[in-house]
């Protein structure tokens, strides 16, 4: 028999792919300086993480927009739950114009979540041929008003249900993909022509629609959620300034993702404004003012100075320790990116929930070649690996701020593309195995990365 020799970077990868099976511990360095010469996916990519600071929606939060019913508070945490009657009360307790910005932006973000979240069944139940209608929903105008929002085009999604209106005793949930209104298929319709329909004169909708909710509520105890740390009443004051005359009486919930909320209200659940304590320092400060004497302040370096109120110094105390020592934890090491360095030590088949996997082709701007490889996609990370029974990922992209889309290569079908927010930031072009299955991709990719929302 002939001798072959066995080319010395065959040999190099096969080194390195029983390295990585059998690492234990991984860190951004390792990954960096271990990666193969022809594979450029190799490492953990986190520069689009890195370039802005993010607030995660959790699938507890998400699964505040997809009801109008409120989530039992966890009692067993740490809470300061003052009367709200207790603390001294501004002229307005009107949203100011920074929390009405906010509550915008976050409401569009959610929404938009919710009509990805059901496209992406939608694909799937296509794929398995079991896309079927299930609900036949009749809705009687009353005053006017059907009493539900939809969201997207083909399909047009429920995004919310508003409160004793028609709507909310019909059947119809948050998430329903709408397929017929009155006989007319509007699956392929645009939103503007379904609208048009809704409100052509009839005082009576019969709706046909698919469900998606079930698919969200089998992921409500993911290990992703955030719990509270500390809640209560606290004076915010506006235009970081402890001498301003314009403040407002809100709800504050300090969370294991290390932000702090406000909210109008104790009862409400969307959020006013939120603050990443990354960089952040609180500390007392004596005499805010004459009316609110006891006050700390949130202190970052080349930012402003933001103030806040209490009843008492002992709520004070309270919450500046609880600041500083979630503020400490992200100063030491990023608890999203410890958790990503530790997911790619995984197997492909144990990183669930996850958002969206399967097999796609990847193509090497280096070798100018597509590589079939098996993705995996969780929280706007997508992890590579050579296959499905792979025990551990060549590598993992955090895509914040990426955007994606299909595109048009010459001499392939079923392409897209993953654009990054910066031109130095990795562009990514992949091919699915069909046009649906595409389609479910690019669903999964931007419900995934819209959970990010960039402050």
């Amino acid at each position: 028999m002939r001798s072959e020799s066995i080319p010395v970077q065959t040999v190099w990868r096969t080194l390195y792919i029983i390295h990585l099976q059998h690492f234990k511990s991984y860190s951004i360095d390792t990954t960096y300086h271990n990666s193969l010469a022809d594979d450029e996916v190799i490492g953990i990519h986190v520069e689009g993480y890195r370039s802005s600071l993010w607030l995660y929606v959790a699938r507890k939060d998400e699964l505040v927009v997809w009801s109008h019913k409120c989530h039992k508070r966890n009692t067993n945490n740490k809470v300061n739950r003052e009367s709200q009657e207790k603390m001294v009360r501004s002229d307005s307790n009107e949203s100011t114009l920074s929390e009405r910005h906010f509550r915008r932006h976050y409401e569009s973000v959610t929404h938009r979540m919710i009509h990805r979240r059901a496209s992406i069944e939608m694909y799937r139940k296509a794929i398995n041929n079991t896309f079927e209608i299930e609900k036949e929903i009749i809705i009687n105008r009353s005053n006017s008003e059907f009493g539900f929002k939809i969201h997207g085009s083909r399909p047009v999604v429920v995004s919310a249900i508003e409160k004793n209106t028609p709507a909310e005793t019909c059947g119809l949930d948050v998430g329903d993909i709408v397929v017929t209104i009155n006989g007319y298929n509007v699956l392929e319709s645009s939103h503007s022509d379904v609208v048009k329909l809704a409100h052509s004169g009839t005082n009576t909708l019969k709706l046909e629609v698919v469900s998606t909710r079930s698919a969200l509520n089998c992921e409500e105890n993911d290990v992703n959620n955030h719990e509270i740390v500390m809640s209560g009443y606290l004076i915010r004051f506006n235009n970081d300034s402890k001498t301003s005359k314009t403040y407002r009486n809100r709800w504050f919930v300090l969370k294991t993702d290390n932000c702090l909320y406000w909210y109008k209200s104790a009862k409400e659940m969307d959020p006013l404004g939120v603050i990443s304590l990354h960089g952040y320092t609180a500390g007392e400060e004596q005499e805010l003012t004459g009316e609110h004497p006891f006050g700390f302040r949130l202190v970052k370096l080349r930012s402003g100075v933001k103030y806040f109120a209490s009843k008492d110094s002992n709520t004070v105390n309270q919450w500046v320790l609880a600041i500083n020592q979630r503020a400490d934890i992200l100063h030491k090491c990023d608890p999203y990116i410890g958790l990503t360095i530790k997911n790619t030590s995984r197997s492909a088949t144990s990183l669930t929930p996850n958002d969206c996997s399967g097999y796609l082709a990847i193509f090497s701007q280096r070798r100018k070649c597509w590589r079939n490889r098996y993705f995996v996609l969780k929280d706007a990370a997508l992890y590579i690996y050579f296959g499905v029974d792979a025990k551990s990922s060549l590598g993992v992209f955090l895509l914040h701020g990426y955007k994606v889309q299909s595109c048009v290569l010459i001499g392939k079908k079923n392409t897209f593309e993953a654009i990054p927010s910066e031109s130095k930031f990795r562009h990514l072009w992949l091919m699915a195995e069909s046009d649906i299955d595409k389609k479910r991709w690019l669903s999964a990719l931007e419900y995934s990365i819209d959970r990010w929302i960039k402050l």
